[in-house]
């Protein structure tokens, strides 16, 4: 698979897809923040005529942590390949940009 990089403010960046599956839902958004602290920001997603909700990031290279809100219900991801607690002790998806 081919991946493109762009440059950003003198970093390069990766565009990241972020999936969930929810065709009953009113509303999907992706919640992330880098592995290592900051602050998370919230990013709106859009549902196909599947009912996958979806949305793409320009995130930079490392670790990040995320979950979705669904209809105001915080929600991991079932495609992530693993979670851990954050630093309130709320379970996190983790997803690896650029390795």
């Amino acid at each position: 698979m081919n991946t493109v990089m762009h440059r950003k403010h003198g970093t390069f960046t990766k565009p990241t897809p972020f999936r969930y599956q929810a065709p009953h839902a009113h509303r999907v958004s992706l919640v992330v923040r880098p592995a290592k602290g900051g602050h998370f920001t919230t990013h709106p997603m859009h549902k196909a005529v599947d009912g996958c909700w979806q949305s793409t990031l320009e995130l930079e290279r490392g670790r990040y942590l995320y979950h979705f809100v669904v209809d105001g219900h915080h929600a991991l991801d079932p495609a992530s390949r693993g979670s851990v607690p954050d630093e309130h002790n709320r379970m996190q998806s983790i997803r690896e940009v650029g390795h």
